[in-house]
């Protein structure tokens, strides 16, 4: 069974693991089109294809629940251990903190686990900065935003606790701050000239040959716009494939016209279907494509034809 999912802010904390409804699983992925940054902004990143992105980062509690080899991180990154848990509502903390610790590799491993996999660096520009390039997913640089230096909590914060500093057209949590997520570097293409952060350990022959980057900052680094134009950087790390951090973790991505096929015949309840269509509603009309095809592959979904209907609103 594909699983999906990750622990909400707009709703009561779910571990969202394999006993969780493909419904459960869905309200937690965000609808991202297929599009590209205008060129005026000075960044040019996108995406070909329509993506079903996590609106939070992989969780603790979702790690464990997903992954094929949850131990594999070592329990100093575990929560309580390397930070001290705060007095109100510790084991919700421990549950809802990004997961961080995890290698690259590790965490292909869980996306993979789940039906999907690690956004390309292109494709996490693309989804923190969206068509009109933000400087940072919410659009402007403000203190107590997002879970950046500046705040002082100088820990990780249970995913999408900073409600201001989602993205506004698609609801991603988190894309500044509260830990680094992983990418997968792809040789070539408009984003791969943008120079890192850390180019006194790697030269530009060298991060631009890097196997991997970390993204958008966290909770121990300042707040800052994602990308410079004036500069050439991004607010990213070159790095390896066997390295682990106490503040880099990750969230997954799939194409969604691929995703949405393979979930169609996943059973919808009788009580589910509203939740289905609300799904739809908050996906919004740019998803009708998607939707469309994946149901003329699975003609007589009733997951998708609910969730069609609420995207046609």
């Amino acid at each position: 069974m594909l699983l999906v999912g990750a622990s909400c802010s707009e709703e009561a904390p779910s571990e969202a693991g394999a006993s969780a409804s493909i419904v459960d699983r869905l309200e937690r992925l965000a609808f991202v089109p297929a599009g590209r940054t205008v060129r005026a902004t000075g960044i040019s990143v996108g995406s070909d294809v329509d993506l079903l992105v996590d609106r939070f980062e992989v969780t603790w509690a979702l790690w464990d629940a997903t992954s094929p080899t949850p131990d594999a991180v070592p329990d100093v990154f575990r929560p309580g251990r390397r930070f001290r848990a705060p007095e109100a509502q510790p084991e919700t903390w421990i549950r809802d903190v990004p997961v961080v610790g995890v290698t690259l590799d590790e965490a292909e491993a869980c996306a993979a686990a789940r039906g999907m996999r690690l956004p390309t660096f292109e494709e996490w520009m693309w989804c923190a900065i969206g068509p009109l390039a933000r400087p940072t997913p919410s659009g402007q640089i403000q203190v107590n935003v997002a879970n950046t230096a500046e705040v002082g909590l100088a820990r990780p914060a249970p995913v999408g606790s900073f409600e201001s500093g989602r993205t506004p057209d698609t609801g991603l949590y988190d894309m500044l701050g509260n830990v680094w997520e992983w990418s997968r570097a792809v040789a070539g293409g408009p984003a791969a000239e943008w120079a890192v952060l850390n180019t006194e350990s790697w030269s530009p022959q060298r991060w631009q040959e890097a196997p991997a980057r970390y993204v958008g900052g966290s909770f121990l680094t300042p707040a800052r716009s994602l990308y410079s134009p004036r500069r050439g950087d991004v607010y990213a790390h070159a790095a390896t494939l066997g390295q682990r951090s106490s503040d880099v973790g990750f969230r997954c991505v799939a194409p969604a016209r691929d995703l949405l096929v393979r979930i169609a015949d996943e059973a919808l309840g009788a009580d589910e279907r509203a939740r289905a269509v609300a799904i739809g509603v908050r996906w919004g009309s740019r998803s009708v494509p998607s939707l469309t095809a994946a149901l003329a592959e699975a003609e007589g979904s009733a997951l998708l034809t609910a969730v069609l209907e609420g995207a046609r609103r």
